[in-house]
């Protein structure tokens, strides 16, 4: 028995005589399709993230407030105190 399936192992099909098949080429193109399906759904989620980011969903202020505290020159310097500016305006 162990030598039957010695035998069985060594035999190999010649190379022309393995070939994928209709089977193969249809799981293929399917797997095509599918992949393709998946990134036109996935930039569609994409463009709904950037539209809904720019309105402010987030908790993000919107894209135009934030556009407007940039050229203002206080994006980034936050109300932390650390300026050693007057905080209250009571200094006077």
């Amino acid at each position: 028995m162990y030598a039957d399936l010695v035998l069985l192992i060594a035999a190999q099909p010649e190379d022309e005589d393995v070939v994928a098949g209709p089977i193969g080429a249809l799981v293929f193109f399917g797997l095509v399709v599918a992949v393709a399906l998946l990134l036109w759904s996935f930039t569609r989620r994409l463009k709904k993230v950037d539209r809904a980011r720019e309105e402010g969903v987030y908790g993000d202020p919107p894209s135009h407030e934030r556009t407007d505290a940039a050229d203002d020159g206080s994006a980034g310097s936050g109300d932390s105190g650390s300026s050693g500016g007057d905080a209250g305006g009571s200094g006077d």
